[in-house]
Parts: structure tokens; sequence; C-alpha cells
């Protein structure tokens, strides 16, 4: 797949993967925007591609807010009239301080499952439902979701909402994949 003038919605670009994947696609030719928290970090990844065809552009919103994710996803629809590709990298398993692994989960603070859950697997089916009617109308488009992978439910322990948002990400994606599959539309 080419990926000249390719629009791409990116939420992770702050993360080491996301930069990378950032830079992959600019030298690629795609026109990226970025979604995170940090405007700084944003424009820091936008910077260090500064010298491709199209300089990405940085949309700070929160994942956590609901409001915050379908203002700028409509935004950036209406900049772009659609995207080709959307991909979500995002993901919480940590704060500034500490990992959120170790205490059992009837002992993890239901505020900080709910954090995960909504970063790993609320916030990219939400982004899906605004991106989805431009990629069916167009006939085409990706999305692609990155999880973690586990060997098993033994790795769950000191952070089942993480592995239960990792797992829930991929059979969201696997029925995305065979809904979308009439349109020719993409999900990974």
């Amino acid at each position: 797949m080419s990926f000249q003038d390719k629009r791409v919605l990116i939420t992770g670009a702050t993360s080491d993967i996301g930069a990378h994947v950032v830079s992959r696609l600019a030298d690629a030719g795609a026109r990226i925007v970025m979604l995170g928290r940090s405007q700084r970090k944003l424009e820091q990844i936008g910077a260090s591609v500064a010298t491709c065809r199209h300089r990405p552009a940085c949309v700070t919103v929160d994942l956590l807010s609901s409001e915050g994710i379908e203002t700028a996803v409509r935004g950036i629809l209406e900049d772009l009239k659609g995207i080709d590709i959307f991909l979500h990298l995002a993901g919480v398993w940590h704060d500034g301080t500490a990992r959120y692994q170790g205490p059992e989960y009837w002992q993890t603070p239901l505020d900080r499952t709910q954090e995960v859950l909504q970063v790993g697997l609320l916030a990219p089916m939400a982004i899906c439902r605004h991106v989805i009617p431009s990629m069916v109308a167009q006939k085409s488009g990706k999305i692609l979701c990155m999880s973690c992978g586990f060997a098993g439910s033994h790795e769950a322990q000191g952070w089942v909402h993480y592995y239960t948002a990792n797992l829930s990400i991929r059979w969201f994606v696997n029925g995305l994949a065979a809904e979308l599959r009439p349109f020719q539309v993409q999900a990974n």
C-alpha cells in the first residue's frame, strides 16, 4: 500500500512506538494527524519529521473525554474531508510515578480501571464511530488497533483491567472487520 497523501489519524503518537510510526509514515508521504494529551510532546514529534512533505498536525485531546474526542475528530474530518487510516496505538498501563500492575483487581482503584478501559477500548471505539462513515463512503480504509500480547490469563495477575482492555480491543476489531468487509474497509 502506498502512503503517499493518505490521511492518517494516530493516537499514542508520543510513545516510542508511536513516534517511530509517525516518522515512517511521514517519510512515506502520509498526511498525519496526531492525537495526544501533551501539545509539547506532539510538537516535538512533529518537529522531528519537519523535513517531510507533510508536517504532522497536532491535536491536543484527552482520550478520557468522550466530548473531547468527538470535537477533535469532527474537526479533523472537516479539515481533511475524511480519513484513510486510523491507527490506535494509545494505551495506559502506568502514570508518571507507577506502573498499573501490582494490587489484585479488587484492590485496584476503580478510577484506574476506568482510565485503562477508556483509553485502551472505549476511545478507539468512539473514534471509529466517527471515521468509519467516510471510509464506507469512499469504499476504502484501514483501522489498526495495537494491543499487548498475553501468553494467557496467568499473565493477567496484577493488571486484570489492562488484560481486559487488550483482549476486548482484539474482539472489537474482529467484529468490526466482519461488519466492514462488504465496504472494502479493513480492521486489524
